[in-house]
C-alpha cells in the first residue's frame, strides 16, 4: 500500500447536481441563450465561420477605437487601477481608423453595411433572421476576411 502526497478525500464529480451556480432566473436565461451576444450565438450555431466571426470582432474593435464603445461604460482613466496607460501612438491610430474607413466603404459598396454593423457592432438582431439578412451578413463578413487576409475554410 502506497500513500500519495494528496491529503483528504478524492474529489468526485457531483451527480445530479447543477453545475451552474447562478440564480434560477439566470440559469433559465442561460438555457434560452439570452445571456450570449447575438454575434457569438451565430457562430455557436454554425451560421457563420470562425474567420467570419473574427472579422466581425475585428470590425467592432476598429469601431471602438474610432468611435468609442457602443454601449455605456464608466471608468476613470486618470486612475486606471494602479496601472499606467500606454502613450497614444497617433500614427498607429490613424492607420486603424483608415482601416476601419476602408472596411466601411467596402461594406457600403456590397450593400451589407447595415446588416453587418447592426449584428457585429451593436448586437442588434431581428429574430428570426431572414435568409436575405443572413446572406448579406455572410457576404459582408467574407468581404472583410478578404480585406484583412483571413483565409476561410
Amino acid at each position: 500500500m502506497s500513500f500519495t502526497a494528496k491529503r483528504g478525500r478524492p474529489k468526485t464529480k457531483p451527480i445530479g447536481r447543477i453545475s451552474d451556480f447562478g440564480t434560477e432566473q439566470l440559469q433559465a436565461k442561460r438555457r434560452q441563450n439570452i445571456t450570449i451576444e447575438p454575434f457569438d450565438l451565430l457562430k455557436q450555431k454554425s451560421l457563420i465561420s470562425d474567420e467570419q466571426h473574427w472579422a466581425g470582432l475585428h470590425l467592432r474593435w476598429l469601431y471602438t477605437l474610432k468611435m468609442g464603445a457602443p454601449n455605456i461604460s464608466a471608468s476613470n482613466l486618470d486612475e486606471f487601477y494602479g496601472r499606467e496607460l500606454r502613450a497614444e501612438n497617433d500614427d498607429w491610430r490613424e492607420q486603424r481608423e483608415a482601416e476601419y474607413d476602408f472596411a466601411i466603404t467596402a461594406l457600403q459598396k456590397s450593400k451589407a453595411l447595415k446588416t453587418v454593423t447592426d449584428i457585429a457592432i451593436f448586437g442588434v438582431i431581428k429574430l428570426p433572421l431572414c435568409a436575405n439578412d443572413l446572406r448579406n451578413l455572410r457576404e459582408g463578413l467574407s468581404l472583410l476576411c478578404k480585406i484583412w487576409g483571413k483565409k476561410q475554410k
